[in-house]
């Protein structure tokens, strides 16, 4: 038992190795009768090591438990590669958890040696990747064990205790939830950039440690992410190499046929290539790619991993790899097909196809690749140039035609050859991209005939037997997961990218998305292709209506990312004229019904958010009244009731946008109906008065803004059904209580004053429960009022927000005052009347922002203080009767600044705001009328109803709503025209000069239009005096 055999060991340690348990028992017996010490017994070869050690490196826990019971050394340690190891260290050399996990309670600072032994420097490739593999495992729980973790609380910590009882939770725990690890990780994975199963270990680790974030951003601050880089880079040039190598071999085909590609010349070349490789153990395998693209796609979900995947030219170097994978990748797929075709020498083609082995899992991990590509520029435009300059976006587009024909099986239809030709491997050969490489003795023309002999239709047959394999050996699954991360990647691409919007799909037809045509007609084939795939998916969104929930989703993210911010895609998608009869609005309409489920109700309602200008309120005014009105007031209502206060926002703005849009001509009775009265029909109001009851503020001031806009429209025109429904309700009582509370902004109270106003507005029953529901505070209520509109406490940050509030305050007293003595006489009463330096001091305070928004060049700004100036303008004329110690006449200065808005104003949504307010000041005093016609208003609001060369109400149908501006300037000329006699002459002057109005008051206004027609007759002789010029400034950048 004592002797050494020829390799220095003995029986002992020939048991401990291969497992024996009841030999090892029998010799322990032996030891303790001899009294020898066997157990600590070494061997005499190099390693000189222990029974208990070669236990262990067998991976025998029984055998190594029992040598410890019997007081075996467990810090022995072993010479292995120039160091010396402990039993920890083999265990984790070789794999061997459980036994890592016994020797925890033995040895100290197991988690400690662990991470020592990741950055030992002094051992080979093979064991380094052993260990990083070990370390993988433990990773593998422990995202699990932080989530359980987390649910207990601070004082259950015997709880947390009892949860980390079991022992590999405990190393898995104290290994990860130190700070240092990132470090550790990062210096592992610069000691073997050059070993590629290490490489696959650390990213495995990084999937699994990524929402740690400190172990992440210490990883990121060590330069974890730049030897990424640099591997792939190393990896990149591999590739490349092997690409250039097998071009060259194809470029030595005769000039015959295909059987001759391959001589003996290039059968030895290939050789010499293949033991090259060999030697230099740099073999290309696809399972690096597939791990390496995992990580990166993880890591860029987190703005401090991308910041680092941005530096040093990362983003150039990754954007590049992506391109060789696709080459290489797309010479896989040409030397199967031609695998078939080349009889004589085909055990070169079998060695050719060997190298790029594997090479469906390539098709199987590229998602992770598209991902990470798409959120890498998502929001970088430095990226989005980057991928432009090169023609990555032509090979996404010809990898979304080969999925297409795979899983759908068109290769394999031999009656359609030509288009198997065609689309299932271009002969374009800027899709291989190969002329990049500039290679010495290769050019297109090389490229392109090698390609087209291999497409020779007498060798058909057998490629197209060769894709039914390749067809056969892909699931469907994988096809939809390709096609759900393509779709989410070219959408990312896309979002934003001005420049591949104007080289892919501008320069097609204007609606080419929704109008099919049989002739497809485009500059470029790639524009062709690129307009192809967006209408493929809008059909797709169409054909899978609540079949499939993942193309539902994808495809609504992917319209969103294409229309973000960008009007000439919205227009393309939808074209607001046919807006109510258009599919992809039809959809909207099915996908936000009730029996949807929620994700795609919440998807859809972004989506249609998105198509109708996002956050450009006062740019895509009409645009956001018309698709809103196109889906109909009820889908808004119904997404009222959810819990998502993003989609509530939403909601209520659509409904506040619909209630300010101009009235429609119903095509049954010919009559005008305003949209509130479709909105009260619907039953908003129980749903809104829900959401009063919110903490938020956002939603509070969206929803009070919601309230006004359903209960008082243009020209001060209420709606009696939506005022009596808000009062049965008991909104009065709790839009009173939010006015009084003092903890809320100044901005928000006001906002709820104008709200009550607008309820009670030519309503004399809701005004009763007003005043009732007052009592005894009304004149606190009016003391607070006035207050907001004095307020003089104006700091320079805030002072928009001030001033907003206090013309807000002002609108509010001219609602209250509305027809309404009583509240005069109370304002008079408690407070005088109001000071001519308040409403000197406001114009003061708009004219230096209007100064400061000019220079700044901020179109928000610029159109914010034009707003304030107008509501200023109509405040002064309303409210002159309440202004004292005035120096000037405040109706003539007002009137004057708020028709000034109309033709000097660039901005649609402004002249249409003008024209609304105008109509109000025409309503509220009728003593205003003269003084209107005096300053040529009938000729401003005239020519802002044929503004748009192209607006045509003239059609007695819906598609035509919603032009706002028109409706608002020719509802104010009929208040006008019905009140004076002068201004009806002046508006059939101008009608003789410019019949177009005709057309806009013929929609908005019949009894005009009758009256006009009626009396032309009759003017037709006048002699008509030359009119006061008005000149418009409405292509100007600057407002004057």
């Amino acid at each position: 038992m004592e002797e050494y055999n020829i390799y220095g060991w003995t029986a002992l340690h020939e048991a401990c190795y291969k497992g024996y348990t009841n030999a090892v028992t029998r010799f322990l017996d032996y030891a303790r009768e001899t009294g020898k010490n066997l157990i600590e017994q070494r061997t005499i070869d190099d390693y000189k090591t222990t029974p208990v050690i070669i236990a262990a490196l067998g991976g025998h826990l029984e055998i190594v438990d029992l040598l410890v019971q019997n007081g075996a050394d467990i810090n022995a340690e072993l010479n292995f590669q120039k160091s010396k190891h402990g039993i920890i260290e083999i265990a984790a050399i070789r794999q061997h958890i459980e036994l890592i996990v016994y020797l925890y309670n033995l040895i100290p600072d197991v988690p400690k040696r662990l991470k020592d032994l990741m950055v030992c420097s002094n051992l080979d490739k093979n064991t380094r990747a052993s260990i990083g593999r070990t370390i993988e495992l433990f990773s593998k729980e422990y995202n699990g064990i932080m989530k359980k973790l987390s649910k207990f609380k601070i004082e259950t910590h015997e709880a947390k205790l009892k949860y980390l009882f079991d022992t590999e939770k405990i190393i898995t725990y104290k290994l990860f939830s130190q700070s240092d690890f990132g470090l550790f990780l990062a210096s592992y994975l610069k000691l073997n950039e050059n070993n590629e199963d290490a490489i696959s270990s650390c990213m495995l680790l990084i999937l699994n440690l990524i929402e740690n974030e400190t172990i992440r951003r210490c990883f990121t601050q060590n330069n974890g992410i730049f030897y990424i880089v640099n591997y792939i880079e190393n990896h990149k040039k591999r590739l490349k190499n092997l690409i250039e190598s097998i071009l060259k071999l194809l470029k030595k085909k005769s000039k015959d046929k295909c059987e001759d590609m391959f001589n003996d010349d290039s059968i030895d070349s290939f050789k010499d290539l293949s033991e090259s490789e060999e030697k230099e153990n740099k073999k290309i395998t696809w399972v690096d790619c597939a791990s390496i693209g995992q990580a990166l796609n993880a890591l860029s979900n987190y703005d401090d991993c991308l910041d680092a995947l941005n530096k040093d030219q990362s983003n150039e170097k990754l954007i590049d790899y992506i391109k060789i994978l696709f080459d290489f990748n797309n010479l896989n797929r040409l030397l199967q097909i031609s695998n078939l075709d080349l009889y004589s020498n085909r055990k070169i083609i079998e060695s050719l196809i060997s190298k790029l082995n594997d090479g469906l899992i390539f098709e199987q991990y590229i998602g992770s690749y598209l991902s990470f590509l798409g959120n890498l520029v998502y929001d970088s435009q430095v990226n989005k140039r980057i991928l432009n300059n090169s023609n990555l976006f032509e090979l996404f587009l010809n990898f979304w035609k080969q999925i297409l024909i795979v899983s759908n099986k068109l290769s394999v239809r031999r009656n359609d050859n030509e288009n198997n030709k065609i689309m299932y491997f271009s002969t374009d050969v800027s899709l291989m991209s190969f002329n990049d490489y500039n290679f010495e003795n290769l050019n297109h023309k090389d490229i392109k005939l090698i390609i087209d002999s291999i497409f020779e239709e007498k060798f058909l047959n057998s490629k197209i037997s060769c894709v039914e394999k390749v067809t056969n050996t892909l699931s469907v699954l994988l096809f939809k997961n390709l096609k759900l991360t393509l779709i989410e990647s070219i959408g990312k691409i896309i979002r934003h990218n001005k420049d591949l919007k104007e080289k892919y799909i501008f320069p097609s037809d204007l609606f080419y998305f929704t109008r099919p045509s049989d002739n497809d007609k485009a500059s470029d084939d790639w524009v062709l292709n690129t307009v192809r795939f967006i209408r493929s998916l809008i059909s797709l969104l169409e054909a899978i209506t609540f079949i499939d929930k993942e193309y539902q989703m994808e495809v609504l993210r992917f319209l969103r990312n294409i229309t973000d911010d960008d009007p000439e895609m919205q227009n393309r998608l939808v074209n607001l004229r046919i807006a109510f009869n258009s599919s992809l609005v039809n959809n909207f309409r099915n996908f936000l019904r009730k029996s949807s489920p929620f994700s795609i109700r919440s998807s859809a309602l972004y989506c249609v958010w998105s198509l109708s200008g996002d956050k450009n309120y006062q740019e895509c005014f009409d645009r956001k009244s018309i698709i809103y009105r196109a889906v109909g007031a009820q889908k808004f209502v119904d997404t009222l009731f959810e819990m998502d206060e993003n989609l509530i926002l939403i909601c209520l703005e659509a409904l506040t946008c619909m209630c300010n849009s101009p009235p429609y001509r119903d095509n049954d009775t010919n009559s005008l109906i305003y949209v509130q009265d479709d909105v009260a029909q619907v039953h908003a109001a129980s749903a809104i008065v829900r959401i009063l009851k919110s903490n938020n503020p956002h939603v509070l001031f969206a929803c009070l803004k919601s309230i006004s806009a359903m209960c008082v429209t243009i020209g001060y025109h209420n709606c009696a059904k939506n005022q009596f429904q808000f009062e049965r309700l008991g909104t009065i009582s709790l839009i009173i209580d939010i006015s009084m509370r003092k903890h809320l902004s100044k901005r928000l109270r006001c906002e709820a004053l104008m709200c009550l106003s607008m309820i009670i507005l030519n309503n004399s029953n809701n005004r009763r429960v007003f005043f009732k529901t007052l009592g005894s505070k009304i004149d606190d209520f009016i003391e607070i009022l006035i207050s907001f509109l004095c307020d003089s406490n104006h700091q320079k940050e805030s002072l928009i927000e001030s001033l907003n509030t206090q013309l807000t305050a002002g609108l509010v007293i001219c609602g209250f005052t509305y027809k309404n003595d009583d509240f005069i006489r109370r304002i008079i009463m408690t407070n005088g009347r109001i000071k001519w330096s308040v409403f000197r001091k406001i114009l003061k305070n708009l004219i230096y922002l209007n100064e400061v928004a000019l220079n700044e060049k901020n179109k928000e700004r610029i159109f914010e203080c034009e707003k304030m100036r107008c509501l200023y303008g109509f405040e002064l004329a309303v409210l002159h009767n309440l202004i004292s110690d005035a120096d000037e006449d405040p109706r003539a200065i007002g009137m004057q600044i708020l028709v000034d808005v109309i033709p000097k104003s660039s901005n649609s949504y402004l002249r249409s705001i003008a024209c609304d307010y105008t109509a109000r000041l025409i309503c509220y005093n009728d003593c205003l009328v003269e003084s209107l016609i005096s300053i040529n208003v009938v000729d401003i609001l005239a020519l802002s109803t044929i503004d748009n060369e192209n607006f045509d109400v003239s059609r007695n149908d819906r598609q035509d709503v919603g032009i706002t501006e028109r409706g608002c300037a020719a509802i104010a000329i009929g208040f006008l025209t019905n009140l004076n006699a002068e201004a009806r002459r002046i508006l059939l002057r101008f009608a003789r000069e410019q019949p177009r109005v005709m057309n806009a008051l013929k929609y908005f206004n019949p009894c005009i239009h009758i009256d006009l027609i009626t009396q032309w007759n009759h003017f037709k002789d006048l002699d008509i005096s030359p009119r006061k010029e008005i000149k418009y400034a409405r292509n100007k950048k600057e407002i004057k």
